[in-house]
């Protein structure tokens, strides 16, 4: 499954790949190259460039409390970085349901009549 240029809240677009397979350590390592960051400046007054590195190569496991604040220096949300770690896949209590799509469609086509 392959993404086209798919952009977050935050306006700033990632290429998805594959998202379902990522770990958290992939995940941030993903976005803070896509930032530019190193991992001294990511990790710089949250945790140790080594643990930050241990992190990224599956050694070890992240708190949500250095989660949290790495999300905060590379600018995006828990929300968002749930939604990327989620394969980019909305939670299907948080989704339209089915219905509300064929009701759009509907819509889309009366307009069209009527223009």
């Amino acid at each position: 499954m392959i993404f086209d240029k798919y952009c977050v809240k935050s306006l700033q677009c990632f290429y998805l790949k594959e998202m379902t397979s990522l770990t958290h350590g992939e995940l941030i390592k993903k976005l803070r190259l896509e930032r530019n960051l190193s991992q001294e400046t990511l990790s710089d007054g949250i945790t140790s460039r080594n643990t930050l590195s241990s992190l990224e190569i599956r050694k070890s496991n992240i708190s949500f409390q250095n989660l949290f604040q790495y999300c905060q220096r590379m600018n995006i949300t828990l929300e968002e970085y749930e939604f990327l770690y989620n394969g980019a896949k909305v939670d299907s209590k948080r989704s339209l349901p089915p219905v509300f799509h064929v009701l759009s469609r509907r819509i889309l086509i009366l307009n069209s009549w009527l223009t």
